[in-house]
């Protein structure tokens, strides 16, 4: 079912002629600046099914990755439409909040793996913090200090691509599933029956993370010493 909105003035029209079923938000800097927001919520969708309509006016600043990006917005009332990237190929953005029927849609969080080759998306409510643990298995499987994670339910969770799993007993006696991209090594994604119906997802394939908060530390007591505590973060000695 084709998807229509408009600006705050109505004078721009959107008509979106493919049916949609989920979102994603965006947390960089030039989406938070564009929509005046904490974040935008958006679709890929491709060019050739996208109509916009009315007195629109275009934007061109190179973004962070180094593309120049195309923003599109109502040159009336300044509500924002769109943006256009190269590295969307045919593809094209567009802000939802100018459509009433994405109210109830999904917003899903979109990552991948080192080479790209392992997409992972996560559906459900936005996540509002994060979690560092600083276990040994974490830390190995990371090569980093510390990992950084979200526990979503299995349920939202999309992995698709390459991937390999490895299992290994943790210090709690619990079998954890490591689950990494076969193609280049990234740490996607861990089970663990402590976890419940949820997985832990690591973060860093996400860019959307990057301003979240970390609200909880795990295993501080293996912490390395030339580390700070998170200010009001959670200290937790070991898994709860």
């Amino acid at each position: 079912m084709p998807h229509t909105g408009s600006c705050l003035c109505g004078q721009t029209k959107i008509e979106l002629n493919t049916t949609h079923t989920d979102q994603y938000t965006c947390y960089c800097t030039d989406c938070r600046q564009a929509s005046g927001s904490a974040l935008s919520t958006n679709i890929l969708a491709p060019q050739e099914d996208i109509k916009i309509t009315g007195p629109v006016k275009e934007y061109k600043a190179k973004a962070a990755s180094g593309n120049i990006v195309t923003r599109i917005f109502c040159e009336n009332c300044g509500s924002a439409i769109s943006h256009k990237s190269p590295m969307f190929k045919e593809l094209q953005a567009l802000q939802t909040g100018n459509f009433a029927d994405f109210a109830k849609i999904p917003i899903t969080m979109e990552g991948n793996c080192l080479c790209g080759a392992t997409k992972v998306v996560v559906g459900g409510d936005p996540f509002k913090d994060q979690i560092v643990c600083h276990c040994t298995d974490c830390r190995q499987t990371s090569g980093s200090a510390f990992s950084t994670n979200i526990l979503a339910p299995q349920k939202n969770v999309t992995i698709t691509g390459p991937v390999k799993e490895y299992n290994i007993k943790a210090a709690s006696g619990n079998t954890v599933t490591r689950i990494f991209c076969s193609e280049c090594g990234s740490a996607i994604s861990h089970k663990s029956a402590v976890f419940g119906d949820a997985q832990a997802i690591q973060t860093g394939n996400f860019a959307d993370f990057a301003n979240i908060p970390i609200k909880t530390e795990l295993f501080v007591k293996d912490r390395w010493s030339g580390l700070a505590p998170i200010a009001e973060a959670t200290q937790v000695q070991s898994m709860p």
